[in-house]
Formats: structure tokens, C-alpha cells, sequence
């Protein structure tokens, strides 16, 4: 065996060879830096011999793959340790239970025998950090014995014992020497005298075989026997993981603070989001006008030398709008002229308060000189509303249009005193709303068809009622307000409105709605918020997993010794990793629930400041199955952060870790 220091190879051992029996106690012997402990790591496996080869039962020890040194270890051989390699921080009970749970092939009785002859069996619950150097010492031995390996290597069994535990000790092994080979590690020419059945002795130049076979007298001999080969389960080591999860339990509140974080923030994004958009898919319908649309054409002309353009509006005639409407498939419509016209400038008087330029908007569902008021009309406007309250509207617009009679402009004043009743308050969506009053389009066309417009009417010698000239006018003329109403039925609306939004599919019209714009626009902000939370809760999310790599890395990092003990009892990479990875697993699966019960206490106070801030009612409920796609989630980001460092490290230098000390 040579190792290579600074790029020197120092060998070791060199042209060593021997045999050894099934049964038997043999010693290593040498002084300290000769080579005794490499020599025992080459038995045990854990080095690979830079030339020659180790057989134990005709099969070469350095050439076992994975899950046959694991077979190796756990059937075997038992290894008893100097510096006793006991889980320290659990308690002597929990040690043997771990070592029987890798072994399988347990005799209980056994144990019980040696608990009572090694004095241990009132100390079954305390923890092994407390046990007195003899007592971890024999607490080893038993582990080592546990299921009755056929070999039992000892690397100075004795060296941390006084003189009456080390007798005990090696008297034990003695005996067990009489079934197993025993192999021990010493620097105690004593113990060799006294005990050994043969001897592999360190000298300064070469090594001294004393009862040792330097040949094979029959390739029959073999050390163990074949045992039956069993498929490798994987084990749950409770003991460990419990004993994790307050070892690290700074670091673990940590990781399932992160992890309550995301599930918050994410179950109430993704539940606020669907919830509004059911919501605001109503929202729409709260407008009395929701289904009245401005109509008009549209013409764009660039202003000189500048980026900007002006948007000109014409009335488009109706029969061309008719035709435009059947076109498209769409018959279920009114088309109806655009009294705004007849609203500018207007001022109205509540109580004896006037106040001016309110918007007005048509309604094809009110009669008579009833009107509705939305609610910041009345917060604005009414202290103390009550229905049948009187509205006063006024209006005088001065309106001029050529005659062909006196080739010459004629002035009209139209004034407008109406009295209107203010029917209820509609409880329409609130949001960016402005002051609105919903007028009767019946009954203003009456009023306008019996109001007479007296310049035009004496002029051609013709009454003229108002409704009259806006009929008449040109499609350019301002009284038109440049557009018309196109009335759609209820039945027809999702259809129309989809099918406007296509701006393809109308070329140089334009159709307005304010209902659609004001709900339009919400949707916009909270498409625009979603998209924000989207991006934090992927930033949240991947700070997550770094922070359970990083935590889990750190975690897999610093318990290499822990590892290497349970690889020589006999455990399989796979039980070793699934304490690192249930770690986190439980910490997600207790934050998780935690995380629910958070979101149920804070839903409320923030859904409460989200709706007054927003003037909606929304309510929050997720379903089941929501939640279970979020927990399925967040539950395979923990388990991918959780593998990756088991899948990135390298294997541990076994005979590094557990040299001894």
C-alpha cells in the first residue's frame, strides 16, 4: 500500500501476505505511524490496496460494488471502534435500535444477555454522551455483535479504557473468538501474550507472521460463509431524523419560515386572482348602460413635425351602421341618436344646491322623468338621499347651421328646465367612478320630439322640433355629438363585445361603452398586479429552494461521520439519504399546515383593506383541489431542493471520517 504526500509516494505496506482462519483470536501489532490501522482499512474495505488484492470467501473486497460492500457490512463483519463512533446525542436504546434496524437478522436475547453482563441495561434511556468511556466502549462491542457477524475487526478496543474494562473487553472477544475471527489492532504486547491465537507483528524493516498461514493449505477455507442474497429495503431511521430536527432547529424555523412565506403569499395571490376575475366578470352588469355603446367613426390626422395625432369623429349613418351590424350577424340592436348634445353645459339643483357639467347617461330601461344616480353622485352630491328627491337639469347651448333660404347662418338657443325624480341609487362598481346620472332615453326623446326649436321653425315657415333638426343634420354637425347609441340585446352582448374588441374586425369604427372602459381597467391593474405577484412568488420560490439547498447541503455536509457510522453497520446509501430528504419533507409537510392557518387568520383583515381600498365585496374561499395543486407543488420544489445536494456531493472518504483520534 503507498500513499502519495506532496507528490512523494510513501509506501506503507509492502509485500504483505497471509491467511486467516474462520475462527480464532489474531492481533495486529506495531508502533504507532507503522501501518496496523491501514492494514485493518483494507480489510474493512474502506481503502483499496494500490497493489495486490484482499479475498474474503475467494471474492476480492476491493472490487465490490455498492450494494455488495453494503451486503459486506451489514452480514459480515462488525467493527468495534477506539473512539467508540456512537450516535452520541441519542440516547443508548436509540443506538441499538438504528444498528437492529440495519442488521435485520437479530438475536434479542442475545442483546438482553449483554446489556445485563456489561451492566447497561438501566441505561437504555440515557443519552450516550453521558455514559462513562467504559460503558460507550461496551455499548460499541454489543453493536458490533449484534447480529453475530462471522468477523469482528477491533481498531484499539482497548486504548481509551482503564485496566479492569480492557480485561472485561478482551476476555469478551476471547470468547466470541472461539465461533468468529476476531481481529484486533494494539500496541499492548500484553494482550498479545496473553490472548492471541497468532499474530501479524510491524517491525521496523518487514513484517513477522507468528501462527498465521502464509499459505492457503485449501481453497476451501474460507473466513464466512455464502449467505442467501436479499434485496435491499430501504430503511426509516426515526431516531435520526427526530434528532435532526432539533439539532438544526434554528435552521429548520428558518426554512419553515420561508416556506409558510410562499404558501401565504401564493395561496392568496392565485385565490385572489381567480375569485376577481369571477367577480369582475359580473362587474359589468351593475351599469344600467351596459349594454349602450357609443358609436362613431374615426379619423386620425398627424400634427405637423410632431409624434401626435388628432382623432376627428364623424356620426356614421345609420343605414351604413345597420348594414355594418347584419354584416356581422348581429340582429338583435336599436340604433338610436346622441343626445349629449343637448347635455353640455348643463347645471342641476338638489336641495337648493346647484351644481354644474354632471354626466349624463342614456338608460333604455327607465320611463318618464325618472332617473338613477350611481353612488358618487350621492356622496357627492346628497346628504341625506331618500327616494322621489327632485333633480332640477338646466341647459342652454347655442347651436348654428346654414340655410339655404337666407344663404346664411341661423342661431338657435336651446334651454332646457326639466324636473327629474331620482329613482334609487344603483349600486354599480365603484371603482374610478365618476359622478353619473342614468336619464330616460324614452322620455328625453319625447321632450326633444315637443320641444320647437322657434329661429328654424319661423325661418322655413315648418315647426321645427329639436329632435327634428338632429335628425336632419348633417353627420358632421356638432348637435350629432359626432356619434350614435347602438343599443345591443342582453342576449347578443358577449358576443358583440368580443367581437369588438377585435379592432380588426371593425376597420374605422369605434364603439365606446364607459362600463366596459371603467371594468376594462381594473382588469388591466390586476392582470398587471397578477403578473407582479407572479414574478415575486418565483423570486419567493426559488429563495426558497436555495435556502433548503443550502440548509439541507450543510446539513448533509456536517454529519459525514454520522453517515460513514451508518455505512459500516450496513446501511444502503439510499436509507442513509432518506434522512435528509424526509428532514425537510416534514418540515414542509408541519409548515404547510401552518401556512394554511396563517392565511385563514390574515385573509380577512387584508381582504378587507384590498376591498375598501378597491370598492368591491370580494370574497376568498380556495377550494380542496386548489390547494392540493399548491401543496403537490411547493411539495416537489422541497423534495427537488432536498435531492440536489445528495445528488451533487461526492461519496465521503469513510476511513477520513472515522480515523481514530
Amino acid at each position: 500500500m503507498v500513499f502519495e504526500i506532496n507528490k512523494r509516494k510513501i509506501p506503507v505496506i509492502n509485500n504483505l501476505s497471509f491467511f486467516l482462519p474462520e475462527k480464532g483470536m489474531y492481533f495486529i501489532e506495531g508502533k504507532s505511524g507503522s501501518g496496523k490501522s491501514t492494514l485493518l482499512n483494507l480489510i474493512e474495505g474502506l481503502l483499496k490496496p494500490t497493489k495486490g488484492y484482499i479475498k474474503i470467501n475467494n471474492k476480492r473486497i476491493d472490487t465490490l460494488n455498492e450494494e455488495e460492500k453494503t451486503s459486506f457490512y451489514k452480514n459480515d463483519i462488525g467493527i468495534l471502534f477506539q473512539s467508540f463512533n456512537l450516535f452520541n446525542d441519542l440516547t443508548l436504546k436509540e443506538n441499538l435500535n438504528i444498528t437492529s434496524l440495519i442488521k435485520e437478522d437479530i438475536d434479542e436475547n442475545l442483546v438482553k444477555r449483554y446489556l445485563f453482563k456489561f451492566r447497561l441495561n438501566d441505561k437504555l434511556n440515557q443519552k450516550v454522551y453521558t455514559l462513562s468511556g467504559g460503558e460507550k466502549q461496551r455499548l460499541g462491542l454489543i453493536r458490533s455483535l449484534i447480529n453475530k457477524p462471522k468477523i469482528i475487526l477491533a481498531d484499539e478496543p482497548t486504548g481509551a479504557l482503564d485496566e479492569d474494562s480492557s480485561i472485561t473487553l478482551i476476555e469478551e472477544l476471547k470468547k466470541i473468538s472461539e465461533n468468529s475471527l476476531v481481529l484486533v489492532v494494539t500496541h499492548n504486547h500484553d494482550l498479545v501474550t496473553k490472548y492471541a491465537d497468532g499474530l501479524i507483528l510491524f517491525l521496523d524493516k518487514g513484517y513477522e507472521l507468528i501462527n498465521v498461514l502464509k499459505d492457503n493449505p485449501n481453497e476451501s477455507l474460507n473466513i464466512i460463509k455464502n449467505k442467501k442474497k436479499r434485496k435491499e429495503r430501504i430503511k426509516f431511521y426515526l431516531p435520526l431524523l427526530i434528532r435532526n430536527l432539533f439539532k438544526n432547529i434554528k435552521r429548520n424555523i428558518f426554512m419553515s419560515l420561508s416556506i409558510v412565506f410562499s404558501i401565504v403569499i401564493t395561496i392568496f395571490s392565485f385565490s385572489f386572482y381567480i375569485n376577481i376575475n369571477n367577480f369582475t366578470s359580473s362587474l359589468i352588469y351593475s351599469f344600467p348602460s351596459y349594454n349602450v355603446y357609443e358609436v362613431y367613426r374615426s379619423f386620425s390626422s398627424s400634427i405637423n413635425d410632431s409624434s401626435l395625432s388628432i382623432e376627428k369623429k364623424e356620426k356614421i349613418d345609420n343605414i351604413e351602421l345597420m348594414n355594418f351590424l347584419k354584416e356581422n350577424n348581429f340582429n338583435n340592436y336599436i340604433i338610436k341618436d346622441n343626445f349629449d348634445y343637448f347635455f353640455k353645459g348643463n347645471t342641476i339643483t338638489i336641495d337648493g344646491n346647484t351644481y354644474e357639467n354632471i354626466s349624463f347617461e342614456p338608460s333604455f330601461e327607465l320611463n318618464d322623468n325618472e332617473v338613477i344616480v350611481n353612488k358618487a353622485f350621492v356622496s357627492s352630491y346628497i346628504k341625506d338621499f331618500k327616494e322621489g328627491i327632485t333633480l332640477n337639469f338646466k341647459s342652454e347651448n347655442e347651436y348654428s347651421a346654414y340655410s339655404k333660404i337666407i344663404k346664411d347662418e341661423i342661431n338657435e338657443t336651446f334651454k332646457f328646465d326639466i324636473n327629474f325624480k331620482i329613482k334609487s341609487i344603483n349600486d354599480e362598481f365603484n371603482f374610478l367612478s365618476t359622478p353619473k346620472v342614468y336619464y330616460s332615453y324614452s322620455f328625453f326623446e319625447n321632450y326633444l320630439s315637443l320641444s320647437v326649436a322657434y329661429n328654424f321653425s319661423s325661418l322655413e315657415n315648418n315647426t321645427k322640433t329639436y329632435l327634428d333638426l338632429l335628425k336632419t343634420s348633417k353627420n358632421n354637425d356638432p348637435i350629432t355629438s359626432y356619434s350614435s347609441y347602438v343599443y345591443i340585446d342582453e342576449k347578443d352582448f358577449d358576443k358583440f363585445n368580443n367581437f369588438i374588441k377585435n379592432e380588426k374586425n371593425i376597420g374605422d369604427y369605434r364603439f365606446y361603452n364607459d362600463a366596459l372602459t371603467i371594468v376594462s381597467s381594473f382588469e388591466d391593474i390586476i392582470n398587471t398586479l397578477f403578473i407582479a405577484l407572479i414574478i415575486f412568488i418565483i423570486i419567493i420560490s426559488l429563495t426558497s429552494i436555495f435556502i433548503i439547498f443550502l440548509l439541507t447541503f450543510y446539513s448533509y455536509l456536517s454529519s459525514k461521520k454520522e453517515r460513514a457510522i451508518l455505512f459500516l453497520l450496513g446501511s444502503n446509501k439510499k436509507s442513509i439519504d432518506l434522512i435528509y430528504v424526509l428532514e425537510p419533507t416534514l418540515i414542509y409537510l408541519i409548515s404547510f399546515i401552518f401556512g394554511l392557518v396563517v392565511f385563514n387568520i390574515i385573509k380577512n383583515p387584508i381582504l378587507n383593506k384590498i376591498n375598501n381600498l378597491l370598492t368591491i365585496n370580494l370574497s376568498i374561499n380556495p377550494s380542496l383541489i386548489y390547494i392540493l395543486v399548491i401543496f403537490l407543488i411547493y411539495f416537489l420544489i422541497v423534495l427537488f431542493s432536498s435531492l440536489i445536494p445528495l445528488i451533487v456531493s461526492k461519496n465521503i472518504d469513510i476511513a477520513k471520517e472515522l480515523k481514530e483520534e
